[in-house]
């Protein structure tokens, strides 16, 4: 079934017609595969294949087709399932099936900590509270766990989880008395004995939230006009997810870091960062249908006038907070919670269309891959802050509109040198964890997009 099929199979009137169809259609492992896959909510690859093992003991969905089967479905591409077809997957999962997802998520979430501290681990302790509770839902204490668990993090984040919001929602639906079960029956003693000292303040605010019975306002207004596109999700979960697979947590972005030893000896800089475009531009149509990355020529007079563009530059737009003067970023290692900076240097030793040029003159694709990471490599230094580390880079907005220049540039090139010119071994490359091979990335008309004014 191809992408388009697909998508307009996801496209039906509810989640129970086209399941119906899906079903139909996948083979039942895989089918029970997807649906264990919805009960944590981020399609990651490592987590896939290992999800995998847990429902087909045999192996059997590792097979090619099989395989394909899975990643042919949009969701792979944006790095998770929607909401409301997360709810009716898990609901389809033989119960025995989903104790043992859930046991799986609960060990490795367990046992593959985030540093303490960071955003990564107040998630951890969403998804592994979540576990627990599902597992035992009549255990009060671990219900009062996943509440505290919750708000650690923004309303946002949590209403992005449907099983969550869900969960949430039950919870704001019950009784008051039964509220107060829910509370850790040492905090009550403690409480009611008036020992308020020896009890945290994380159960002193699940106290005070639990009788309030709070209800969670939702913010999206986080997009700005600035024609011709938009940058619709600068904000947590999608910015620091799709933010943190270039750098921080995950590394998983082609660089010449990664190239020349025995596990990498081939370069994917260019498709990689292709492949991670376009399952962000995707991501950001989900919130906005008529969101596109721009892109930032630095070679042009007005970039060697004024360095960074206006609409990135400026920390307010049309009287409002501007999400592209900077990117919020996750707590790291000795590194708080923080806004992304800048530290650009003369705007006239940015590169210039003679380099661009030369760039177009090099036949062969490793040379011009080369050529012109070295050059993306010297705009992120000229940048400065923490578009200057490979870490940080991807939390600022002004990353995204340099890699689709560098993006633009490949299809120049390829105008050229024809779409194909590339090393044939690199073809059936994975370029993880968005589902794509090389080849799949090479013709943008057939990924759906064209760079205007060409």
């Amino acid at each position: 079934m191809s992408t388009v099929v697909y998508s307009q199979l996801l496209a039906e009137d509810t989640e129970e017609n086209a399941g119906s169809t899906l079903r139909l259609y996948l083979d039942p492992k895989v089918f029970e595969w997807l649906c264990a896959l919805a009960v944590y909510p981020e399609l990651q690859w490592e987590l896939t294949v290992e999800l995998g093992r847990v429902v087909d003991l045999n192996g059997s969905v590792y097979r090619e087709p099989q395989m394909l089967q899975l990643i042919r479905l949009a969701w792979f591409r944006q790095g998770w399932i929607p909401g409301s077809w997360r709810v009716w997957l898990v609901k389809q999962l033989d119960p025995k099936v989903e104790r043992n997802v859930r046991e799986f998520l609960l060990k490795t979430l367990s046992e593959n900590r985030a540093p303490a501290g960071s955003y990564a681990r107040d998630w951890q302790d969403v998804q592994i509270a979540a576990q627990r509770h599902c597992l035992d839902p009549e255990d009060a204490t671990a219900r009062a766990d996943l509440d505290l668990a919750m708000r650690a993090l923004p309303a946002v984040d949590l209403n992005r989880d449907a099983l969550l919001r869900r969960l949430r929602e039950q919870w704001q639906a019950q009784p008051i008395t039964q509220k107060f079960h829910a509370v850790p029956r040492r905090a009550w003693r403690d409480f009611l004995r008036g020992r308020w000292k020896i009890v945290s303040v994380a159960v002193a605010l699940t106290i005070f939230a639990v009788v309030s019975a709070y209800r969670v306002k939702v913010d999206y207004k986080h997009e700005v006009d600035l024609p011709p596109a938009y940058v619709a999700v600068v904000v947590p979960p999608c910015w620091i997810y799709w933010a943190g697979i270039h750098g921080y947590p995950r590394y998983l972005s082609w660089n010449h870091g990664r190239v020349g030893d025995k596990q990498f000896p081939y370069d994917l800089f260019l498709p990689w960062h292709r492949a991670y475009l376009l399952s962000f531009e995707h991501t950001m149509r989900d919130w906005n249908a008529a969101s596109a990355i721009p892109w930032w020529d630095c070679t042009t007079p007005m970039s060697h006038k004024i360095g960074i563009p206006n609409s990135f530059a400026q920390p307010k737009i049309a009287g409002r907070d501007n999400p592209l003067f900077h990117g919020p970023m996750p707590a790291m290692q000795k590194d708080p919670a923080r806004f992304t900076v800048r530290s650009p240097e003369d705007p006239a030793s940015l590169p210039t269309p003679e380099d661009v040029e030369f760039l177009m003159t090099l036949s062969s694709f490793g040379d011009f891959s080369n050529q012109v990471e070295n050059i993306s490599n010297g705009v992120h230094g000229w940048i400065g802050g923490d578009m200057g580390i490979i870490k940080t880079g991807a939390f600022d907005p002004l990353l995204w509109a340099h890699a689709c220049f560098v993006d633009r540039l490949w299809y120049l090139w390829q105008l050229r040198h024809g779409v194909n010119n590339i090393t044939a071994g690199y073809l059936d490359k994975i370029l993880a964890p968005f589902g794509l091979t090389v080849r799949d990335v090479l013709d943008i008309t057939k990924l759906g997009y064209k760079y205007a004014g060409n």
